[in-house]
């Protein structure tokens, strides 16, 4: 099962706003807080935005400018496996050699 992440930027309303700073959810303070609740766990994370994401189509699709690829985007698109390492990762550490 999936965690619940903790936030201090989460969304409210059907409108789907941060409640702290009132951007389109996830904001990227909210990335930068998922990223560090998910560290360890890629698929997590992934299941978990995906899960808003569905419900958010449920409140969003069919106003103005809304599409289902912009949405995807905005809710799944930040959150690449590539990109979530950079989020987290910190300074780069010499490789390690395996004897």
């Amino acid at each position: 099962m999936t965690q619940q992440p903790i936030l201090l930027h989460r969304p409210g309303g059907s409108l789907w706003l941060c409640i702290l700073c009132g951007y389109d959810w996830p904001c990227g303070q909210a990335r930068v807080e998922l990223a560090e609740e998910f560290r360890d766990d890629f698929p997590g994370l992934a299941v978990y935005l995906a899960a808003q994401l569905h419900a958010a189509m449920d409140d969003l699709m069919g106003g103005p400018d809304v599409t289902a690829a912009g949405l995807t985007n905005r809710f799944l698109g930040w959150a690449r496996p590539l990109r979530y390492a950079q989020w987290h990762c910190g300074p780069c550490q010499p490789a390690r050699s395996v004897k």
